[in-house]
């Protein structure tokens, strides 16, 4: 587990929850009184993190942002000073490069000197390794991969006609990606080889803008986006079959969340919303296993983890006390249900964040400790 805060960051071994390294990292100085935010996105053999200060009363970036990369050793390997209105700033530390999406494109700046290196068009984009992937829907809609450290195209492939790109996101080597054709009801999903850009496979999809989600098992889940609701598709990710659906309809539309696991062997989806107070969570697979309640009402699915799904109080202070009930996915029954600490209420929105880890879970504070639970 990673932890990262103000004064750094640092790496933790779960199994005796011992610290293997910390390392600090720089932070934007700005005059005053200001706040610090710190958001990490990890990478294979690297951490890349973004931290920022703001004002209480402004909580957006006023000053330079810094964009920090640490390798595995808790080595510091470059930072360097970013505008403070960037959005979903990426550095590629043994490209030299900093990526950084703005208003239909992606540009590449040096990390060494901030001079621009290279600038395409790309409405989304994604980075696997040191290339760059992006969708685009000028000249019919494409998907380009570029080296980062030159610019140069690798490849690319032409959509159908009027295809409109809507997600993109690449893993394991293959760039998936679904796209919406204005004569169809649906949306479709295309699998592309990551290295030549061969198309693997494609299907249609049953839902509008539905949200995709990849598991490291090697499954591709489609669930209804925001306030649609219909059918969830898991798929397997490599061929593209369809190993499961299920019926997402409900009395109220649901906002979807979504975990994959296992159980005996078989692929296995727990999707919630719970905007309409009822915490349900289905669950779909080759097994048929039914769609499940959670036995403790009130209670939002914050994490699946090893066949146990964890239920937490939705906000900080609840009329009575914040808990944590554990669920079994495979037959819905309560394995447990424990109270937190009372000193975890606060004024903040949302209930507190909840980590699963082998044989139990943690609870972060707000004083920088985290509280284990076995």
């Amino acid at each position: 587990m990673y932890e990262v805060g103000t004064l750094g960051l640092a790496k933790i071994d779960t199994a005796g929850w011992k610290v293997r390294w910390a390392t600090r990292i720089p932070l934007p100085e700005a005059p005053g009184r200001y706040l610090a935010g710190v958001q990490p996105q990890f990478f294979s053999g690297y951490v890349d993190v973004f931290s920022f200060r703001y004002r209480s009363d402004f909580p957006i970036p006023l000053t330079d942002a810094v964009i920090t990369a640490v390798n595995d050793a808790g080595q510091v390997l470059v930072s360097c000073s970013i505008p403070p209105l960037a959005q979903n700033p990426v550095l590629l530390p043994h490209a030299g490069i900093l990526l950084l999406p703005s208003g239909g494109s992606v540009a590449a700046y040096s990390a060494a000197t901030g001079a621009l290196r290279w600038k395409a068009a790309a409405e989304m984009s994604d980075i696997a390794g040191d290339t760059v992937y992006a969708s685009t829907e000028r000249r019919g809609g494409r998907v380009v991969a570029y080296d980062a450290a030159s610019g140069r195209r690798l490849w690319s492939l032409r959509l159908a006609t009027g295809a409109e790109p809507q997600a993109l996101t690449v893993a394991n080597g293959i760039v998936y990606l679904t796209a919406r054709l204005p004569s169809a009801a649906d949306e479709y999903a295309l699998a592309i080889r990551a290295r030549d850009g061969t198309l693997l496979w494609q299907r249609s999809l049953a839902s509008m803008s539905p949200q995709l989600s990849l598991d490291a098992g090697g499954f591709l889940l489609a669930l209804p986006n925001n306030d649609r609701y219909g059918t969830a598709q898991l798929i397997q990710a490599r061929t593209g079959r369809l190993v499961a659906s299920a019926r997402t309809g409900t009395h109220q539309p649901l906002y979807w969340r979504s975990w994959s696991s296992m159980v005996g062997g078989a692929p296995v989806v727990v999707a919630t919303g719970d905007n309409d107070g009822t915490p349900a969570f289905i669950v779909t697979s080759a097994h048929g296993y039914p769609a499940t309640v959670a036995g403790a009402y009130g209670l939002s699915l914050a994490a699946v983890a090893q066949n146990v799904a964890y239920f937490i109080s939705p906000q900080p202070c609840p009329p009575q006390h914040l808990k944590v009930t554990g669920v079994d996915i495979r037959s819905g029954r309560t394995l447990w249900s424990v109270r937190l600490p009372s000193t975890l209420c606060n004024d903040q929105q949302g209930s507190p964040a909840l980590i699963p880890y082998d044989g139990g879970f943690a609870i972060p504070t707000d004083n920088g400790q985290v509280l284990l639970y076995r």
